[in-house]
């Protein structure tokens, strides 16, 4: 579902439900001239998704999480992990 939610609904890629339908859609790409129209979504699509950008949010998260020095707190305690 993700690849469908993430590209498929963008249009980025097509989404065949039987191997019919992947036949036919694959038939239409490979003869479809929007090569470079398409490939320009793609890459714009994907220019904000990148391991490292993700990498990037994740270890500023963490940072931060370690600069209160309090890793994670719960409802019934102030916090369970503290360094």
């Amino acid at each position: 579902s993700d690849v469908v939610n993430d590209y498929g609904n963008h249009g980025l890629v097509e989404i065949a439900d039987t191997p019919e339908d992947f036949v036919v859609k694959a038939e239409r790409l490979l003869s479809s001239q929007a090569g470079a129209e398409w490939l320009s979504a793609v890459d714009k699509h994907l220019a904000g998704m990148s391991w490292d950008e993700t990498w990037s949010r994740m270890m500023a998260i963490i940072a931060e999480a370690l600069k209160s020095k309090t890793l994670f707190k719960n409802k019934n305690t102030s916090a369970c992990l503290t360094t």
